[in-house]
């Protein structure tokens, strides 16, 4: 790995009125340098997939015509570290995600007979490299046979091993399954370290390829996916095609068999969805790309090409859809779910009329802003005389947008004197002047694991607190730990975050209060803990009154929780501890101790815990958290602690 010793781009600050562009910074050398795509990491910081044919670079060498980069940056763009995956040839950049360990797994096409990543003697092969947290390589692996093959996409599984989508030519080498046309969709389960598992190919007699790979079932039992495809085909596994090329969505479970429902979608023309929002409450997804077509239950079509959005149901019926787009041509790469439930695309647009508006090149990138059933309420194009595109954007902590993307030197020196080559990266910073404040109530944050710092995917689960009844579920994203919930506007609700193995975490809103507030949102950053046999834990939200020992109304959140967290983990048996405080009414505070703890078995077993997973005992009533004599302190000394005996 080679560290950034310079300075790739100076921020430039627009300090007139309420301009929605902010800055910009540009990476690269004197040749071709393109962006491909950016996440975020759990630290808030940036990490960017690149392509780099500059031999003065971010990486600060090349190893032959082009290679793949990755880097780590601030989110005002300084470059903490950096690295090139590369040989001889030429290497394609398709995907990177953050794995369990904190690391990036890399996905991509390579046609180096020698190198870091190389090919396995065919013409194209595809690559997965894993890299630690620091960008320092681990280990690679290529996939292929004599012909193309080409890597698109990785997921990480449930059992650290991977999913690798793309497409193939070949007939030979890793690609073992009978071809089932020119080019096939294709996926191979791998273990940790990359070692083929099985390989499948998905597709029909024309041309078929693999773009996304999404969870379709996080209930840790059973392990289904829902694939983003494209295809030309209409026979095989495709079951219709209305056009020349339509997207394709469909599941497969954890051995690659399609299960469940197959759906395609499109005009007479061309149609193609890179990136998309898979909503884990309801099942839908909702997807940007690009269209072509007159017709197919689309808008009005309004040029060459125009931007698609549009959304499915959890059994693939269409929800909305939307044609943006002006005379010429308009495409979507990137879109994320924001904050206000919204969503954001990212592409390029050629137009000077319609949604769009006037562009100043050949292409300008964009940013569109959506509600949550896909109208626009906002536009803003950035770009200069020549070709300008952006890829890919995610929310900042500040409000505004982070987008990256690609640009073309100019003649006339328009743009900053840090462009340093034909083509440079680009990052630029938008400030959303036309955005409300949300009024609708929401719960975001991140959850990492405690012990490791990791981002983590876990399940935060809402309930009704009245009648304890289950609101709705999502998942937290595995890249970043992040997390949004929708709240509803009334009521009063607990949340719980679960995964097996860990300790649970909660709290407790008024909707009401959340909701009379000008901006509801409430961020719960969330340090999940491992259990481990011997570990003692207070129900710190359990209380009682005094000299009482049944627990108050005020508890039965915190219980609620806790009986979840036992289900979730049917091998652990507890011991509760009830605790008396020096100020609790009466003499015999044993006795009282005693039936606090027993009136918590007393719940859980009514919620469905077996009896014999939990013990009841006094605690020592020496033991008292706080010596104040307060009433809060003697309040929180009034309590129930449980210690894991077995796991």
């Amino acid at each position: 790995m080679k560290r950034a010793t310079f300075f790739a781009g100076a921020m430039f600050l627009f300090l007139q009125g309420f301009s929605q562009f902010a800055w910009e910074k540009y990476y690269g050398g004197s040749e071709f340098d393109v962006a491909k795509k950016v996440i975020q990491t759990s630290d808030g910081n940036l990490v960017i997939l690149a392509e780099e044919s500059s031999p003065d670079g971010v990486a600060g060498y090349n190893s032959g015509g082009r290679d793949v980069v990755i880097f780590k940056c601030t989110q005002e763009g300084d470059i903490l570290w950096s690295n090139r995956l590369g040989g001889t040839g030429n290497e394609d950049a398709g995907d990177v995600i953050i794995t369990s360990d904190g690391g990036f797994a890399v996905v991509g096409t390579t046609d180096s007979p020698e190198g870091d990543v190389r090919t396995r003697g065919g013409e194209m092969d595809l690559f997965l490299a894993k890299l630690t947290k620091d960008g320092v390589l681990e280990w690679t692996k290529s996939y292929g046979g004599g012909n193309n093959d080409r890597g698109f996409c990785v997921l990480e599984l449930y059992d650290k091993g991977f999913l690798l989508g793309g497409e193939t030519g070949s007939r030979d080498g890793t690609m073992q399954m009978p071809p089932l046309g020119g080019i096939d969709g294709w996926i191979a389960r791998l273990d940790n370290k990359g070692k083929l598992i099985w390989e499948r190919r998905y597709g029909g007699a024309a041309i078929d390829k693999v773009n996304k790979i999404m969870e379709l079932s996080p209930n840790e039992i059973r392990h289904d996916y829902r694939i983003l495809a494209t295809s030309m085909s209409k026979d095989n596994h495709v079951p219709d095609n209305s056009g020349k090329q339509d997207i394709w969505v469909f599941n497969i479970d954890e051995y690659g068999r399609l299960v469940g429902w197959n759906r395609t979608y499109g005009g007479e023309e061309d149609e193609e969805a890179q990136n998309c929002f898979f909503n884990t409450q309801d099942s839908s997804l909702t997807m940007a790309g690009t269209s072509f077509s007159q017709t197919g239950g689309f808008s009005a079509q309004q040029g060459l090409g125009d931007i698609w959005l549009f959304q499915i149901d959890k059994v693939g019926d269409q929800a909305f859809g939307y044609l943006y787009g002006g005379t010429k041509q308009e495409g979507a790469t990137g879109l994320i779910k924001t904050m206000d439930g919204g969503f954001l695309l990212t592409g390029m647009t050629q137009s000077k009329d319609g949604d769009i508006g006037p562009t100043k090149g050949g292409y300008d990138g964009y940013l569109l802003k959506t509600d949550n059933q896909g109208k626009k309420k906002w536009l803003k194009t950035k770009g200069y005389e020549k070709k300008d595109f952006l890829y890919a954007s995610i929310e900042s902590a500040n409000g505004g947008y982070l987008s990256l993307g690609t640009s073309e030197l100019t003649n006339n020196a328009a743009q900053l004197m840090e462009h340093n080559g034909k083509y440079d990266i680009w990052l630029t910073c938008y400030k959303d002047s036309a955005k409300q404040e949300s009024t609708i109530p929401v719960l975001a944050g991140n959850v990492i694991d405690k012990t490791t710092r990791k981002p983590m995917k876990v399940y935060i689960k809402l309930i009704n607190s009245e009648n304890l009844d289950s609101l709705q579920s999502v998942s937290t994203n595995p890249d970043n730990g992040e997390y949004l919930m929708v709240l509803p506007k009334k009521g009063n609700v607990s949340f719980v975050t679960l995964k097996p193995g860990y300790l649970f975490y909660g709290g407790d809103l008024s909707l009401e209060i959340l909701a009379s507030k000008p901006n509801p949102v409430v961020r719960r950053n969330i340090e999940m803990e491992p259990i481990t046999q011997g570990m003692t834990v207070n129900l710190h939200k359990v209380y009682f009154n005094s000299a009482d020992s049944r627990p108050t109304a005020e508890s039965y959140s915190e219980l609620e929780r806790f009986a979840t967290f036992l289900k979730l983990n049917p091998k652990v048996k507890i011991t509760l501890y009830g605790y008396a405080s020096f100020q609790d009414d009466g003499t015999d505070k044993g006795n009282l101790s005693l039936n606090r703890a027993l009136s918590v078995k007393s719940y859980l077993t009514k919620r469905g815990i077996r009896e014999d997973r939990v013990q009841a005992a006094a605690g020592d009533i020496n033991k008292q958290l706080f010596m104040d004599t307060g009433a809060e302190a003697q309040r929180k000394n009034r309590r129930v602690e449980f210690t894991i005996t077995s796991i």
